[in-house]
């Protein structure tokens, strides 16, 4: 059984965490007065404020902010009590894979959100909102869909395959509850979004073993990735930038992506490196998922990544693949607006489209 929780720090990664959390109301503040000094357009204070504190956080070991982070189980089921939502989990399945519904459980049509968190941290409330902000607003137009939260192992106590495997059991547990395969629709952010492609890559490339064991006739429903995560070691242009506004460097990123693929065989890299697959590895996509939306924030490191994987998406794959970029946005940027409420006066530029986006998709 894969368990999702690690090891306790070790003294000296508690003590630079700890350290960390103590020192960072000073160094926001400060990092808030540089900012306002310069005269240079502020996204909002609170909003400012919050990037900056995430961007010194990140700089912890990543043991400590595991730790901190929690698990996708623990945190759902903190915020369904906080909002009064009936907590309704599948689960443990196979190779123990839960699903986490948010709002009723329907079998008709299901959004399946797959969290990032760089493989090692369980899903945060601020992307369980946003879903279920999705879900609402959709709602209140007539478009029903039950919504629903992958809970998959955590590195280093789970690797790949381990984490493919569950998301293709979660596909077959769906498929086995009456979900047609075109009526499951794939969302997800950063590590999440690599997850996805790994089960697309498995629907072209087979893995002995992995699954699903149900045979999926006709293409799967829409596929969302938000800031995907396509190469641990991007030496694009944005991802490299000194100047870049993004929540994290890159050394951070270099550091959680080789601890990840350390545990990859070469031959299955392409499977964990969309980016890096080359421009046939996903011929064919066209025949398993129809339309794929593609979103970046224009001062994200994984922007000059996502573009590129979505030209070759579009120029080779043969799916409909939609490119959005926020202007002025960092990772996963949507999220940011329900960081202290689950409706926020205002979602930002990209929120609309997933919305809409979504309610196209549940509506073909």
């Amino acid at each position: 059984m894969v368990q999702q929780y690690a090891k306790s720090p070790t003294w000296r990664q508690t003590f630079s965490l700890t350290f960390r959390l103590l020192t960072l109301p000073a160094f926001v503040t400060l990092d808030l007065v540089k900012h306002l000094v310069s005269g240079r357009k502020s996204p909002g204070l609170l909003k400012y404020s919050g990037l900056s504190a995430m961007r010194y956080l990140n700089k912890a070991p990543y043991e400590g902010l595991k730790w901190l982070a929690g698990t996708t189980s623990a945190n759902y089921a903190a915020w369904a009590k906080a909002r009064g939502i009936p907590p309704i989990v599948d689960g443990p399945l196979i190779d123990d894979a839960s699903i986490y519904w948010l709002g009723p459980k329907r079998t008709d049509k299901v959004v399946l959100y797959v969290p990032g968190g760089g493989f090692w941290a369980g899903v945060n409330g601020t992307a369980l909102s946003f879903w279920n902000y999705v879900r609402v607003e959709l709602d209140k137009q007539g478009v029903h869909a039950g919504y629903a939260v992958l809970g998959y192992g955590l590195y280093p106590e789970a690797s790949f395959p381990t984490q493919l495997r569950q998301l293709a059991v979660a596909f077959d547990h769906l498929m086995a509850s009456g979900v047609e395969p075109s009526n499951i629709h794939l969302v997800g952010d950063s590590a999440g979004s690599n997850l996805i492609l790994q089960f697309l890559s498995q629907l072209l490339h087979p893995i002995d073993g992995i699954g699903p064991v149900q045979t999926i006739n006709g293409p799967l429903g829409g596929v969302y990735l938000m800031s995907p995560w396509l190469l641990f070691e991007s030496q694009s242009k944005s991802f490299l930038d000194p100047t870049s506004k993004d929540v994290f460097d890159a050394a951070e990123i270099l550091a959680w992506g080789k601890q990840y693929a350390s545990q990859v065989p070469d031959s299955r890299k392409p499977y964990v490196e969309a980016a890096a697959a080359g421009p046939n590895w996903f011929s064919g996509l066209g025949l398993i998922v129809k339309h794929v939306l593609i979103s970046s924030g224009s001062e994200e490191r994984f922007l000059d990544d996502a573009v590129s994987f979505g030209d070759t998406l579009r120029n080779n794959g043969g799916a409909n693949v939609q490119l959005e970029i926020q202007e002025g946005a960092v990772h996963n940027e949507p999220f940011l607006s329900f960081i202290t409420t689950d409706t926020p006066s205002n979602v930002g530029t990209l929120t609309p489209v997933v919305v809409q986006w979504v309610k196209e998709q549940l509506m073909e």
